[in-house]
């Protein structure tokens, strides 16, 4: 989930694969799924309907977005430790992403 710097409603959201680890170069598919509410931001648990659960990876604080319909470009730098990533991200097809990162 994707906090937008200027105050717009809603998180940008993708689901990963379990163990992705967004502080290693390399490449990543991820799905997008709608925006999700800011609530989601400080929430672990179980999600309603049996939907499966929210856990926190990690915590990374967004230095550059940039978003468009298929393509985000997003500068993170990581909580804890050293260290930035850019991960840039192109629409493969549907919900369907690729996203390749480098460290910066």
């Amino acid at each position: 989930m994707i906090e937008r710097a200027d105050g717009a409603p809603g998180l940008i959201t993708f689901r990963v694969e379990v163990g992705t680890d967004l502080s290693k170069p390399g490449e990543m598919r991820a799905e997008r799924i709608g925006d999700h509410r800011r609530d989601y931001l400080t929430y672990e648990g179980p999600v309603s309907g049996g939907r499966g659960s929210v856990e926190r990876a990690g915590l990374y604080g967004v230095i550059e977005l940039a978003e468009s319909e298929s393509h985000l470009v997003l500068v993170l730098e990581q909580s804890r430790g050293p260290g930035r990533m850019k991960w840039s991200g192109e629409q493969v097809a549907g919900p369907h992403w690729k996203f390749v990162g480098v460290v910066c």
